[in-house]
């Protein structure tokens, strides 16, 4: 399936599963909109090269793709979003090697799930320019102080369902236009300390244990806040606990 012989206006393109088309395949105000029956046993290599031309938005997953550094790699094309999920064989050499080229540095919104990473890539620090970014569904179990240094336009922010039982006290220093953490679903036992400072207006994390030791770093702030933690027994609010707290 050569995607690049498609609409020549593609500004959306979601790809899911790797079936066949059966829905829609129109050209619709400089859209291209697809439906795919998605048949976990049907799994087909599709051929991307050129879909860069005039794509900027790609959500990819469940496929059999290997090789997007024909995407990744043109300097040619800008592409805001790249959602890739269920990818299980893509190369992720070229997102680290094409990482201060055009398409990398323009992206406003990136998801890499399910690749089973240990820790976050040392190329997301340098993408300026990230509103939106999600690694869920890995193995990722430390967050260092470096990893989204300089993400100082990221609003939202998805760690979920992973291994995480440390965050750095710096690791969101630079992000202060972060308003959305998700963390549930993860192996953390207290508040980070470097959630703290930020003005968050969603914040998720797993239900913990509501003493006066885990819950020490709370006492400066806001009730908002302390009102979304909960506790393993449910029966009492964070607050309440912390009220009780010498």
């Amino acid at each position: 399936m050569l995607l690049s012989s498609l609409c020549p206006t593609i500004q959306t393109f979601l790809l899911s599963g790797g079936d066949v088309c059966f829905g829609i395949c129109n050209c619709v105000q400089e859209k291209m909109w697809f439906d795919y029956i998605y048949e976990t046993e049907v799994k087909l290599n599709f051929d991307v090269h050129g879909i860069g031309q005039h794509g900027i938005e790609l959500d990819i997953g469940g496929t059999d793709i290997v090789d997007l550094s024909d995407v990744i790699c043109n300097n040619q094309i800008k592409v805001s979003k790249l959602w890739f999920w269920l990818n299980y064989k893509l190369d992720m050499r070229p997102f680290e090697r094409c990482s201060q080229g055009t398409v990398m540095q323009n992206i406003l919104d990136l998801e890499l799930s399910s690749f089973y990473l240990a820790r976050i890539p040392n190329f997301v620090h340098t993408l300026t320019k990230l509103e939106w970014l999600s690694f869920v569904f890995e193995n990722i179990t430390e967050i260092y102080a470096n990893d989204f240094r300089g993400l100082t336009e990221l609003k939202v922010l998805y760690l979920y369902n992973n291994l995480i039982t440390t965050i750095h006290p710096h690791a969101f220093d630079t992000n202060t236009k972060l308003r959305e953490l998700y963390l549930h679903n993860n192996m953390l036992t207290h508040v980070p300390d470097s959630v703290l400072n930020l003005n968050l207006e969603k914040f998720t994390m797993d239900a913990i244990d509501c003493t006066c030791s885990n819950l020490q770093n709370l006492k400066q702030v806001n009730a908002t806040f302390v009102d979304s933690i909960q506790c393993l027994d449910m029966t009492q609010s964070a607050k309440n606990a912390l009220d009780a707290c010498p």
